[in-house]
């Protein structure tokens, strides 16, 4: 910023200096210009006419020398003012761009659970919020779903919480995996996740995550000293309704995750449904 400054003002005093250079090259001619006309109209030998007007022109010759010399300094000071200013905004620009990039990846890691690398609960909200005043200005239909680990805690008193996080990952891997580009998922806490469905109908969500609950059941999951680890997830889905918010559909999706694992778990219920069994 000082060299910002001090450019400005240098280029800035340059400017008043060629100023004043052409009005003293002004008041030169006009005096030159003056004396030659006196004389014309007084002379009377013509070889001291000459005389007289040769030194005249000569003067402007040099009035006019010095002025090309000031000019050619004080503009070789403004181009290097210029440099200097083109330059400046060439660093502020990069450093503004590294900035921008630091804030979105802050923002970024501030939204991301650093275990799953899923959207974290606080991303959730953002998403649900958008979401759900999409639903109400369009009415097209939006599906929520609670996904939750079955018998997590067995896993983590049985294998420890290094293979309990190694479950964590695997089972959000396989989540984003199987779900559409245009689905949300996120890490809701613990062992829970949640996933919005746009323009998705119970049934037709309920069949989505079914494939999902299959991916998962499929996967293994390596364990130190032991066999390879497989897991099983059940589901609640609820969807939005006239006059609903995230609140209650939440509580609707959660109450159908409850009955899913009361039937049994490895299972998709949807609420208001009966229990089925898994597959």
């Amino acid at each position: 910023l000082d060299r910002t400054a001090a450019a400005l003002a240098e280029d800035g005093g340059g400017t008043l200096a060629r100023r004043g250079s052409a009005i003293e090259l002004d008041a030169v001619l006009l005096e030159s210009v003056g004396a030659i006309r006196k004389d014309v109209a007084t002379a009377t030998d013509l070889e001291q006419l000459k005389h007289e007007v040769s030194m005249r022109v000569e003067a402007i010759g040099t009035a006019l020398d010095s002025f090309r010399e000031r000019e050619e300094r004080l503009l070789a000071v403004s181009e290097a003012a210029a440099r200097t200013l083109s330059e400046r905004v060439e660093v502020l620009r990069a450093q503004t761009g590294a900035a921008e990039a630091l804030l979105v990846e802050q923002r970024r890691l501030a939204l991301t659970d650093p275990l799953t690398q899923l959207p974290n609960r606080e991303a959730l909200n953002g998403q649900l919020s958008r979401e759900e005043e999409r639903y109400r200005r369009y009415g097209r239909p939006l599906s929520l779903a609670v996904c939750d680990i079955d018998r997590f805690k067995a896993v983590n008193d049985r294998y420890g919480h290094a293979t309990g996080d190694a479950v964590l990952r695997e089972v959000a891997a396989c989540l984003r995996e199987s779900l559409r580009e245009t689905d949300f998922v996120a890490r809701f806490g613990g062992e829970e996740f949640v996933i919005l469905l746009p323009e998705t109908a119970p049934e037709q969500a309920a069949g989505a995550l079914d494939t999902v609950r299959m991916a998962v059941a499929a996967r293994r999951v390596e364990c130190r000293g032991a066999a390879p680890l497989s897991v099983t997830v059940s589901f609640g889905v609820a969807c939005f309704g006239e006059g609903d918010d995230a609140e209650r559909v939440f509580i609707r999706a959660d109450a159908a995750l409850y009955q899913a694992k009361g039937a049994g778990r490895d299972r998709v219920i949807v609420f208001g449904e009966d229990a089925a069994s898994p597959g």
